[in-house]
């Protein structure tokens, strides 16, 4: 006998749209930023016309404001239908669209649709959707995404290649669920009393910060693992578990909420996301960062319990449809200044004087975004016992999909982990690569092509320049992480992405041994170089990794640092994007001890065609700044510049040593 009755059914489809309407929102926005950023990335400028979409954000809720102001009828279903069918096709269209000027139109119309219609949902709450169902169905989004990044190693398959496909199904699974959303006959007007906008305007901005802790970490592991160069296995693991018993919580009413426990976990949370983030440039302190990352993540339960609380506070509340709106617009000016402010923490030197202050700011933004989101919940004075009703089986099926959401995030990164091949040991190829955060020169997101260039040389030891992904400038995704995972070669990310400097890694199909990430003196940019040991047929090889900065004065004290740091060490190999010429006085300080490697294959400057070793850019190679460069006692035997490799704006620079 089926005892499924139409209710659940209804209930089924609405949790289902929630769930995939705020997937498809997280990830409009998630690549609207990092296309935005990809747009100012080669001219190191913020363009006044990348500013347009984020002036958007801010303003479209005037719209619903204006209906709330002079429109006094029931809630248009059929309206808000229109709406959520043109953004799910939007969705569908935008992996088909190469043109990044075309993706960021369409990703800037999905998200401005869905802020027309958050005012019109807020202010009518109870006529359209329980709390808890909306709690669980913005729960249950973020695991999608999690999943879905598991199986990509940090990138969401359901943007690219033939796994789009499962985009398309999450689309048909919105279209189909829409009609699980229905207008209550007793709550059909815009309500009229505005006595309640002020605490409504908490609210919303309580569920703002929920949402951005979200997007700048909790809902992509892989942003977590870097920031405490933690296991990326675990942490997705936690993540996955305590969502889903935040869920659970909420469904079954685990723990009496009272506000004490409210205040408590709260606060927890807080500690010990904070103490996480405040420290992460000791390396003394990385045991307790990561510790503590590791507690904070298994409370974040409860974000998914603040959320239902927040929005059946909002449901309670008696506020209008303008009202809504005004509150929208605050928070969409605060989500851009966050939004700017965490991308500002690593291109302050670029955006002068505005971003100028945000140098080693990103845990204060942190912090800032983490108590957003936990006071507010702490504040509200609300019933705790939630009730809703969810029958036995909904309850049942709710948790079967979040065990097998579990299962499936931990399988994700287990498969696509790395299988690690071997180094011939017959010779030793290195390669250096400034590969531009995973874009190419149009630009546009170019993970895959770069890891072809990587797979054609064939190099056992790669330093890479530019990889400081993991960020929302970036989408999230780690191309260390995508790479190590496809060439199945060890890794070391470098610096942290709390830290505000030019990312560099280090690959090796050989175990890397005692890596560590030295900062250097800078005024300007934040710069780096990583130190590590590979073991090749029993020998040590001290690598060494760097970019350097702008500036003549940075560039020389880096420079000295490099050469102190290498200091007369045997089997040394540095490698790198060094923004110096052959003709700079601190070129000079480099080659003291160690040797460029192109000069010592092509003493006379150029290769066998006459080519001189250009890098930089492959549309108009003009300068040598990527180099290899060794001791004394290593002897390269070939350096070559791969003139074909387009997937960055610069070209690699490849050697090979005897070993």
């Amino acid at each position: 006998m089926n005892n499924f009755t139409f209710e659940e059914n209804v209930e089924w489809k609405t949790i289902a749209l929630i769930a995939v309407i705020f997937f498809f929102f997280l990830e409009f926005l998630t690549n609207l930023i990092s296309h935005l950023y990809a747009s100012c990335l080669l001219v190191l400028e913020l363009k006044p016309a990348v500013l347009m979409p984020l002036l958007l954000i801010i303003i479209v809720p005037i719209i619903p404001y204006i209906i709330g102001k002079f429109q006094r009828e029931k809630v248009n279903i059929k309206v808000i239908y229109s709406i959520l069918i043109l953004f799910i096709l939007l969705r569908i269209a935008l992996p088909l669209f190469e043109d990044i000027s075309l993706k960021i139109i369409i990703e800037t119309l999905g998200i401005l649709l869905i802020l027309i219609l958050v005012p019109i949902f807020l202010a009518n709450l109870r006529a359209l959707i329980s709390p808890t169902t909306c709690g669980i169905g913005i729960s249950l989004g973020i695991l999608i995404g999690i999943v879905l990044k598991s199986f990509g190693s940090s990138v969401d398959i359901s943007l690219h290649g033939w796994t789009q496909i499962i985009g398309v199904l999450l689309a048909i699974v919105a279209l189909y669920s829409l009609s699980g959303l229905k207008v209550s006959t007793s709550m059909s007007r815009f309500p009229k009393r505005k006595n309640d906008g002020w605490r409504a305007l908490g609210s919303i901005l309580g569920i703002e910060g929920i949402f951005l802790i979200v997007y700048l970490g909790i809902g992509s592991p892989a942003v977590i693992a870097r920031w405490i160069e933690g296991n990326y296995l675990l942490i997705t693991f936690l993540i996955s578990l305590s969502l889903g018993m935040g869920i659970i919580i909420t469904l079954y009413h685990l723990l009496d909420i009272g506000r004490f426990h409210i205040l408590l976990v709260n606060l927890l949370f807080l500690l010990f996301f904070g103490i996480s983030v405040a420290i992460c440039d000791n390396p003394s302190l990385h045991l307790l960062q990561e510790i503590s990352m590791y507690i904070a993540l298994s409370l974040s339960f409860i974000l998914v319990v603040d959320l239902v609380l927040l929005f059946k506070y909002l449901s309670q509340l008696n506020f209008t449809v303008s009202q809504a709106s005004l509150a929208l617009i605050l928070s969409g000016f605060l989500l851009v200044i966050f939004i700017l402010s965490a991308i500002f923490t690593i291109t302050w030197d670029y955006v002068r004087p505005v971003s100028a202050p945000f140098r080693d700011k990103y845990p204060l933004i942190l912090v800032l975004i983490a108590l957003l989101g936990c006071v507010p919940p702490m504040l509200i004075k609300v019933k705790f016992r939630i009730n809703f009703s969810f029958s036995k089986s909904l309850k049942m099926g709710l948790v079967f999909l979040i065990i097998i959401i579990l299962i499936s995030s931990v399988t994700g990164v287990i498969l696509t982990a790395h299988h690690y091949s071997k180094g011939n040991e017959r010779e030793l190829v290195v390669m250096a690569y400034n590969i531009q955060q995973g874009f190419d020169m149009e630009p546009h997101w170019n993970f895959e092509e770069v890891l072809e260039v990587i797979k054609k040389i064939d190099p056992d030891i790669i330093g890479l320049s530019e990889s400081d992904t993991c960020r929302i400038s970036s989408g999230n995704e780690d191309i260390v992480r995508f790479l190590a995972d496809h060439l199945g070669m060890y890794s070391y990310f470098g610096p942290k992405t709390l830290s505000g400097t030019y990312g560099i890694a280090l690959l090796s199909k050989y175990p890397i041994l005692n890596a560590k990430t030295y900062y250097m003196p800078s005024r300007r940019e934040q710069t780096c170089i990583i130190e590590a040991q590979i073991k090749i047929k029993g020998e040590i090889y001290n690598v060494y990794v760097t970019h350097f900065g702008e500036g003549d004065y940075d560039r020389a004290r880096q420079a000295n640092f490099t050469k102190e740091l290498v200091d007369h060490k045997e089997r040394a190999i540095v490698m790198g994007d060094f923004n110096t010429e052959p003709s700079d006085f601190y070129y000079e300080y480099l080659t003291e001890y160690l040797k460029d490697a192109w000069y010592t294959v092509h003493p006379n400057g150029t290769d066998e065609n006459g080519y001189p070793g250009y890098t930089c850019t492959w549309k108009n190679p003009s300068s040598k700044i990527d180099m290899i460069l060794h001791s004394p006692d290593l002897k390269p035997t070939a350096c070559w510049v791969p003139l074909w490799a387009h997937a960055a704006d610069h070209l690699p620079i490849c050697a090979t040593f005897e070993i």
